[in-house]
C-alpha cells in the first residue's frame, strides 16, 4: 500500500445496483456499484455480492466480535432479487463498508485488506453486458415498478447479448482446442526428432571410437597405413582426440592426435586439403575423405578408406556429431515456444487471483514463518530448560554424596573415639 494511503482514512459507499453479464456465460449476476474516496484520489469499483463476501470473511479474522453485521443471502432459491430487495442488500452493504472503514483506522492490517479489496485494477473496469445502474434516488416507493420493469429490459438485452457472446466463445474455444492439439502433436514431433538425433549421434559416436584402418597423407612423403580411431585424452579425461597408430594397440603419441574439438568440417573426395594436389592414380577420390581442423599448422587430416562404404560411414557420422548441437539447440528451441504457447493458453483459460486473493496469500506466507520462527524458539527454550534441569540434578547429587561422605566421616570418628577412651 502507498504511503500516502496508509495514513489517510478511507471511504466507501455502495452507492448504486445494476445487472451484469458473467465473462464466456449465458448467466447474469448483480452488481453493487462502490465509490470510493481515499487520500484525495476517487474511483469507483464493481462488486458482486459474493467478493464483499470473501472481504467479510477476512475482516472477522481481525475484527472478530467487533464484525459489522454483514447482510445474508436471502432465502437461497425462493429469494425474489427485484429492486426493493437489491435495495435493501446495496443499504445493508453500504452500512457495512462504512463500519468497516472507520474500523480500519485503528487496524492497520484491516487497511492493508481494504485497499487490496477497492483498489483491485480488475473490479475497476464495468463488467461486460452491464446494464442500466439504479441509484438511491432511483428507488423512491412510487418509482419502484418502473425500475423492476428497466431490470427486466436489461436481463432480456443482457441474455441476448450472452447468447452471442457464447455462441462466440464456443468457437474460440473450438479454434483453441484445435490450435492445442496441434502444438501438442509438434512438441511430441519435436521430443521424437530430438530422440532419433541423439541416437544417431550416440551410433556415429561408437562408430569412430571402435576405429578402423585408413592411409594417411602426410605433408611429407608416401601415405601410410594407420589406424585412426576417437578417444578419450589421456591428460584430460573429460576431452576426446583423434589419434593415428601403426598398431592397433599402441599408445598414440601427442604429436599424432588432435583434439576431437578442433575438428570443423568434414568433406569427402579430394577436395580440400592435401588431396587436392594429388591425381587420380595417387588416390581414389571416392574412397577419400578430408578433415578440416582449426590449427594453422595442421590445418587438414587427409584419410583414403579400405572401401567406399567405409569412407561413407564416417563422413556421415562426423557430419551427424559435428552438426549435433547445432541442430539439437534448434529443435529445443522450437519445443520451448511450443511450450510457452500452450502454457499460455492455460493461463488464460486459468482464474487470475484477484488483489484481495494476493494480498491473502502474502499475509497467510508471512504468518507460517512467524509460526515456523515461534516454534523454534519454543523447542530452543524445551532444550535450555531440560539442560538446566539436568544441572540442577548435578547438583543434587554431589550435595547428596557430601552428606553421605560427612556422614561416614563423622561415624568413623566416633568409633575411633571410643576405642580410645572408652564408653566413659
Amino acid at each position: 500500500m502507498p504511503e500516502g494511503f496508509k495514513r489517510t482514512r478511507p471511504t466507501g459507499r455502495v452507492t448504486g445496483f445494476a445487472i451484469a453479464q458473467e465473462k464466456n456465460s449465458t448467466k447474469q449476476h448483480e452488481i453493487f456499484v462502490v465509490d470510493v474516496r481515499w487520500a484525495s484520489k476517487t474511483w469507483r469499483c464493481y462488486k458482486r455480492y459474493s467478493m464483499f463476501e470473501k472481504c467479510n470473511h477476512l475482516v472477522k479474522e481481525i475484527l472478530g466480535s467487533e464484525t459489522p453485521v454483514f447482510p445474508g443471502k436471502g432465502f437461497g432459491f425462493f429469494s425474489k432479487h427485484d429492486a426493493e430487495f437489491l435495495q435493501e442488500r446495496q443499504q445493508a452493504l453500504d452500512k457495512w463498508l462504512r463500519q468497516v472503514c472507520l474500523s480500519s483506522l485503528r487496524k492497520s492490517d484491516l487497511k492493508d485488506y481494504l485497499f487490496a479489496f477497492l483498489n483491485d485494477e480488475i473490479t475497476k473496469k464495468p463488467p461486460a453486458g452491464l446494464g442500466h445502474i439504479i441509484s438511491t434516488h432511483d428507488l423512491a416507493d412510487d418509482n419502484m415498478d418502473h425500475v423492476d420493469e428497466l431490470m427486466k429490459a436489461d436481463k432480456a438485452k443482457v441474455s441476448d447479448a450472452a447468447t452471442a457472446a457464447e455462441l462466440e466463445a464456443e468457437k474460440k474455444a473450438e479454434a483453441r482446442r484445435k490450435k492445442r492439439l496441434e502444438i501438442e502433436r509438434q512438441r511430441a514431433a519435436k521430443k521424437k526428432e530430438l530422440e532419433e538425433l541423439k541416437a544417431k549421434r550416440d551410433r556415429s559416436m561408437r562408430l569412430i571410437q571402435r576405429g578402423a584402418w585408413f592411409m594417411k597423407h602426410g605433408r611429407r612423403g608416401y601415405p601410410k597405413q594407420k589406424y585412426v580411431v576417437v578417444q578419450k585424452d589421456p591428460s584430460n579425461r573429460d576431452e576426446l582426440v583423434i589419434v593415428w597408430k601403426t598398431h592397433k594397440s599402441d599408445t598414440p603419441k601427442r604429436k599424432r592426435e588432435y583434439p576431437f574439438k578442433s575438428i570443423q568440417g568434414v568433406v569427402s573426395g579430394k577436395s580440400a586439403g592435401l588431396l587436392k594436389a594429388l591425381d587420380e592414380d595417387d588416390v581414389e577420390g571416392a574412397k577419400s575423405m578430408t578433415l578440416v581442423l582449426n590449427d594453422k599448422d595442421k590445418p587438414s587430416l587427409d584419410l583414403t578408406a579400405k572401401t567406399v562404404s567405409q569412407r561413407d560411414d564416417w563422413v556421415q557420422a562426423f557430419q551427424v556429431i559435428l552438426s549435433y548441437e547445432k541442430r539439437r539447440s534448434s529443435i529445443a528451441a522450437q519445443g520451448k515456444e511450443l511450450y510457452n504457447l500452450t502454457m499460455a493458453d492455460k493461463k488464460n483459460l486459468t482464474r487470475q487471483p484477484d488483489a484481495l486473493d494476493k494480498l491473502e496469500m502474502q499475509k497467510r506466507a508471512a504468518q507460517e514463518a512467524q509460526d515456523a520462527l515461534r516454534l523454534r524458539q519454543q523447542k530452543m527454550r524445551e532444550a535450555e530448560m531440560a539442560s538446566q534441569r539436568l544441572a540442577d540434578s548435578a547438583g543434587d547429587f554431589e550435595a547428596a554424596a557430601k552428606r553421605v561422605k560427612d556422614q561416614q566421616n563423622s561415624s568413623m570418628f566416633g568409633m575411633m573415639a571410643t576405642a580410645v577412651y572408652g564408653d566413659d
